[in-house]
C-alpha cells in the first residue's frame, strides 16, 4: 500500500518518546514523512529518570511511546507520562500485545496500539486520528476488552465505575451500540426507534459524560469501567 503525506491545516507536533537510541531515531525518520508535523524526540535514560520519577518530555499534540521495556516497566512509564500531563495523548508502539498487557494500557488513558511491523503503513493515519480526538485501536480488542470489562459487574450498572455517570437503561443500550462501532441508523434498527431518538440519547450520553464526540465517548466508557484481574 502506498503511503500517502497528510496535510494539517495547523502545525501539529509530535514527541517521539524511547530509551533506545537506534529505535528512536527510526521512529524519527518515519515520522518525518508526515507533512504538517513537527517531530520532536525524547530518549529516557531509565538510570538518569526512574520509570517511577518525573518523566520530563516536550510538549506535543501526539505522543508516541516505544515500548522497548517489560510490560511493568512501560506501564510505569505510562502512567509517569500521564502524570506530566493529564490530557497527553499517547500511542503505544509495540510488538504484539497480548489482550491482557493491551487492556492495563487502556485502562491508563492509551489512545491507541501501533505494532512495529506496521508502524511505516500505520503511523501517519493513527497520529492524525489521536491528534483529531479520537482513537487508533483495532475494533476487535476494544470489543474484546469491553466484554471484559462489562463482565466485571453483572448485576450492576456496567458502566459505571469510580467516575462514570449513572446512565437509564434506555441510554446504556444504545451507548453499548456505540461501543460496537454502530451508525446511528443501525443503531435506530437494533433497539426499534427512530435515528432522532438515538441521536436524542446520544446528546445526553455527550452531557453526562462531559464528551463531544462518538470516540471520546467509548474512551471514557472504558476508562471508568472496572478491570478484571
Amino acid at each position: 500500500m502506498r503511503e500517502r503525506g497528510i496535510t494539517s491545516s495547523r502545525l501539529r507536533t509530535v514527541c517521539l518518546v524511547s530509551a533506545n537510541p537506534l529505535a528512536l531515531a527510526e521512529l524519527e525518520r518515519t515520522a518525518a514523512r508526515i507533512q504538517g508535523m513537527r517531530v520532536k524526540r525524547a530518549l529516557l535514560d531509565l538510570n538518569a529518570s526512574p520509570i517511577t520519577g518525573d518523566i520530563k518530555v516536550a510538549r506535543a499534540s501526539v505522543y508516541i511511546l516505544d515500548s522497548w521495556s517489560t510490560v511493568t516497566a512501560t506501564e510505569a512509564i505510562v502512567s509517569a507520562m500521564h502524570r506530566r500531563r493529564a490530557d497527553m495523548k499517547l500511542i503505544v508502539l509495540s510488538g504484539k500485545l497480548s489482550e491482557g498487557v493491551s487492556f492495563a494500557f487502556l485502562q491508563l488513558g492509551v489512545k491507541g496500539f501501533i505494532t512495529h511491523k506496521d508502524l511505516t503503513e500505520q503511523l501517519p493515519r493513527a497520529v492524525t486520528a489521536v491528534a483529531n480526538g479520537g482513537l487508533w485501536i483495532p475494533r476487535a480488542l476494544l470489543s474484546k476488552f469491553l466484554a471484559h470489562t462489562l463482565g466485571a459487574n453483572r448485576s450492576g450498572d456496567a458502566h459505571r465505575g469510580p467516575s462514570a455517570p449513572r446512565i437509564s437503561q434506555r441510554e446504556r443500550q444504545v451507548l453499548n451500540c456505540v461501543l460496537k462501532s454502530q451508525s446511528n441508523k443501525e443503531i435506530g434498527v437494533e433497539l426499534h426507534i427512530s435515528e432522532s431518538t438515538v441521536k436524542f440519547h446520544l446528546a445526553r450520553l455527550f452531557e453526562k459524560f462531559g464528551v463531544r464526540r462518538r470516540a471520546d465517548l467509548i474512551l471514557q466508557t472504558v476508562q471508568s469501567a472496572p478491570l478484571v484481574h
